[in-house]
């Protein structure tokens, strides 16, 4: 059964590692990458975005499916 909260949040299922893992974008999400980072990711374009820029949105997208 889905809740309403998880309708309302964009998510994408992936497969890492050989374990299924659910990415989320939240509001909390980006201010974990921001906090992290020091960047604001409302002013981030894809394409300038560094390797360890890339690495620590996908950690805190899957932080949240396991925290």
């Amino acid at each position: 059964m889905t809740t309403e909260l998880e309708k309302a949040l964009p998510s994408i299922k992936i497969t890492l590692g050989g374990k299924d893992r659910v990415l989320v974008c939240s509001m909390y999400v980006l201010w974990e990458f921001q906090r992290t980072t020091g960047k604001n990711p409302f002013q981030l374009n894809v394409k300038d975005m560094s390797p360890e820029d890339m690495v620590t949105l996908l950690w805190a997208a899957i932080s949240q499916d396991e925290p």
